[in-house]
């Protein structure tokens, strides 16, 4: 295993060396088939329609570590009695602003705060968005590869692009500034960065947008009723005279806010609260009360985006909040961080385009011996919930990108299962529909797989996605969409895959190490820097990335990785 590492690390170099001197970049192979949409139930037959898819200095953070924030890793599943795997879109990115922060003030990050995910979607890819926005706001990407961050496995990556809205066609916004204005938001690089922030943001709206303030310390008050944002000097007035003091009763506040999202509400445009916060909380509803007082207000249609700033973050709370009041979450660590969220993708920051958005990759039993999942281990769904659209999942904002990473570790060709060990079904997990044997050998409680598989030329895994359009309800069926990957379609080395699978299989990588993972494999933290700065292309996120990934080497030394297996299924 040493050798290989060795080779790892060597093919590393050379691929860097390679596209620095002007090797091109294919973006064009991310191959996909068999897609197709459906409105409320699943069909086959419409799965087989359409076409072939090829595409202030801040303070050092202080970690304030919950239970919920607890490290967690996917393990190993084994195929042949689970091939499916159920979780929820996520845009999140605070988590890689946050550990950006720990490790250029000096720290070593706290694996705690490491969620791969979101540093994987802290980054667009270049994938190719829709060329309108149709019933299917998105287009998917698939590819696989070999990795040299995992011996003798394949990486399948699921990219999302969202439909790219252009600025001048954004919705009219009604938003809500809920500023947290308590004495712990006293340092420089939390009030004073809010304050900058909203205006940032107020310059980006227009005479069709409203905004207004609501403060809370220990209590909460409206600083500013609904204003349109043609009046800044109004607003900027009510901005520039806030002043921070008292408790934190930050549920108080939040029930103002949406009272006052209510007086202001666009019916066909944008209603969002943007929380600004250390996460505080310490007065006022807190833990399940405050995570219920969310949901309710979820369905009035206003959603909340939560920005993160400053020193003693509590960064689990923040998440929940985000993630139950159907908005997005961020930290917020620099002026530079604000104007990339709240300027440069302003339109993805405050418009959805699709809501409670549920991936499910059904692996192919008889090809994948056992897969994991690399992150989203808190936005797992049951697999029998992916048709359940009353469960909540995650939103997809204007030209959002979401990716997702599938270590897959593959039968060799003689000693693959038969699909006579499983049952088959047009449409698994759904159980209105008939199951049939594979053969009559067949085992009674053999698990139940796509029909499909059993094709001649069955596919390497369907992904299957689910979302709602952003003003539907709780009650409203979903849209159902469905591609696939071949095994032949499994890029021969990682030199031969996308700018996209290479950076963001390296982005994971990163994360993978800065969390502790016991699955790191192959991973040295100089040549990743060398890899990413390579394939930067005067991309100013992935020149901070190179350069991040360089400063983590500086602390954490040379990374040796020792002769250990990837762990076996229990």
């Amino acid at each position: 295993m040493r050798t290989h590492f060795v080779q790892s690390l060597i093919s590393l170099f050379v691929l860097a060396f390679i596209i620095a001197c002007g090797a091109p970049q294919e973006d064009a192979n991310s191959v996909s088939v068999y897609y197709g949409t459906t409105s409320g139930d699943y069909s086959k037959d419409e799965a087989y329609e359409g076409s072939l898819d090829s595409e202030a200095e801040p303070s050092v953070l202080v970690p304030v570590v919950e239970e919920s924030n607890q490290i967690q890793y996917n393990p190993y599943e084994d195929s042949s009695t689970d091939n499916l795997i159920t979780f929820a879109a996520d845009v999140d990115t605070a988590s890689y602003s946050i550990a950006r922060q720990m490790i250029e003030n000096g720290a070593k990050v706290d694996p705690s705060y490491v969620r791969v995910e979101e540093f994987i979607n802290y980054f667009d890819y270049n994938d190719r968005a829709p060329a309108q926005l149709g019933e299917v706001p998105f287009l998917i990407h698939l590819e696989a590869s070999p990795t040299p961050y995992a011996t003798n496995k394949k990486l399948l990556r699921v990219g999302i692009k969202g439909y790219e809205v252009p600025a001048d066609q954004r919705k009219p916004a009604n938003l809500i500034y809920l500023l947290d204005v308590s004495g712990s938001m006293s340092e420089v690089n939390k009030l004073p960065l809010v304050i900058e922030s909203m205006k940032l943001l107020l310059n980006q709206l227009n005479e069709n947008d409203t905004i207004s303030i609501v403060t809370y310390a220990g209590f909460d008050s409206v600083a500013l009723a609904p204003t349109p944002a043609s009046e800044k000097q109004t607003i900027l007035n009510v901005l520039e005279n806030l002043s921070s003091g008292g408790s934190t009763n930050g549920s108080g506040g939040i029930s103002k806010a949406y009272e006052l999202a209510q007086t202001a509400f666009k019916e066909d445009g944008i209603n969002r609260i943007i929380l600004c916060t250390d996460g505080d909380f310490n007065v006022g509803l807190v833990g399940e009360e405050l995570n219920q007082l969310i949901e309710e207000k979820r369905e009035t249609g206003v959603s909340l985006s939560v920005f993160g700033f400053g020193l003693f973050y509590d960064d689990g709370t923040m998440e929940r909040l985000a993630d139950l009041g159907n908005g997005n979450y961020a930290f917020i660590d620099d002026f530079q961080e604000a104007k990339r969220a709240l300027v440069d993708r302003l339109v993805s920051t405050v418009q959805t385009i699709a809501k409670d958005v549920k991936i499910q990759v059904e692996v192919n039993p008889t090809i994948i011996k056992s897969y994991r999942l690399i992150g989203y281990e808190n936005r797992k769904i049951a697999d029998e919930d992916f048709r359940n659209d009353r469960v909540d999942a995650g939103e997809i904002g204007a030209g959002h990108t979401v990716t997702a990473l599938i270590e897959l570790d593959l039968y060799p060709i003689d000693q693959r299962p038969s699909i006579e060990s499983f049952r088959l079904s047009d449409q698994p997990n759904d159980p209105s529909v008939p199951v049939r044997n594979a053969s009559e050998s067949t085992q009674a409680d053999a698990m139940i797989i796509d029909s499909r598989f059993a094709m001649a030329d069955a596919p390497l895994a369907f992904v299957r996605f689910r979302h709602k359009q952003p003003d539907a309800s709780a009650e409203d069926p979903a849209i159902e969409s469905i591609t696939a990957l071949l095994e032949n379609q499994i890029k021969e080395g990682f030199a031969d895959s996308s700018r996209a699978f290479k950076l963001s299989s390296t982005v994971a990588a990163f994360a993978e190490v800065l969390r502790e993972s016991p699955f790191v494999q192959n991973a040295d933290l100089s040549a990743m820097s060398d890899l990413v700065e390579a394939l930067a292309q005067n991309e100013e996120d992935f020149q901070g990335l190179a350069r991040l990934i360089s400063q983590a080497n500086a602390l954490y030394g040379d990374l040796i990785i020792d002769e250990t297996p990837t762990p076996e299924i229990p």
